[in-house]
């Protein structure tokens, strides 16, 4: 089954003259409270999660896909109704949508977009086999890593964890794991919509199958760059 990673456009003529295009947020609580949705990292939020809400630049055009650097959203997505729509007609795995609003300053409207919350990656689509995997210290540089192997979504899983239980070791002890190439297993999982933590350049995967690609982009969603998996971009 093919996928294509999901990146935002930095494309002048389609965001704006900024990027990214959230100048700022307004949050209804303090970033450090337990409550707030930037304190759910790769875990699910609770249903009355704290959200922000989103400030465009005036430079910036609103798309369906919007970039930010904020906490609480800069490893989430923030996404247009129409674009959620399209994800919710397909299978989707470890994401949820949270409402929130993204203000325009130009014309004072407050529109209805969405936040989505990864919470739980879909390594069972991986072919682990043919997905080359590294560990590698806090520089990032697997060129001084070493290749990992794993064998299932399971073994995988528990690395994970162990890597989580050792984060509080002092930075040159840490070691992680990161996933050079995905490469996707052939045979239909029927998840069209999935996230792999890990990913090499953007620490966070959000990926889409061929046929929901082919929908949004039918749909005119604007915003959004597919690229292959992994691919760096820009």
């Amino acid at each position: 089954m093919n996928y294509s990673q999901i990146h935002h456009s930095i494309d002048q003529t389609i965001i704006g003259t900024h990027f990214p295009q959230v100048k700022e947020t307004i949050i209804p609580t303090t970033w450090d409270d337990p409550a707030y949705i930037g304190s759910f990292i790769n875990r699910r939020a609770s249903k009355n999660v704290l959200v922000p809400k989103a400030i465009i630049n005036r430079r910036s055009k609103v798309t369906d896909l919007v970039s930010a650097a904020s906490a609480g959203l800069s490893t989430n997505l923030l996404i247009s109704d129409q674009l959620k729509l399209l994800f919710e007609v397909f299978n989707y795995h470890g994401v949820d949508f949270f409402e929130t609003s993204v203000i325009v300053p130009k014309t004072k409207e407050e529109l209805k977009y969405w936040i989505v919350h990864a919470y739980d990656s879909y390594y069972e689509a991986l072919d682990m086999e043919q997905t080359t995997f590294f560990w590698t210290d806090y520089t990032f540089n697997l060129n001084s890593g070493k290749e990992a192997h794993f064998s299932s979504a399971i073994e995988l899983r528990e690395a994970y964890k162990k890597m989580y239980k050792e984060s509080d070791l002092p930075l040159p002890e840490r070691q992680y794991l990161l996933i050079d190439i995905p490469v996707f297993k052939q045979e239909d999982c029927n998840v069209d919509f999935l996230t792999l933590y890990g990913a090499k350049d953007t620490g966070l995967g959000y990926y889409v199958s061929d046929r929901l690609r082919a929908v949004i982009e039918k749909n005119a969603c604007t915003g959004i760059v597919f690229t292959e998996p992994n691919e760096k971009y820009p």
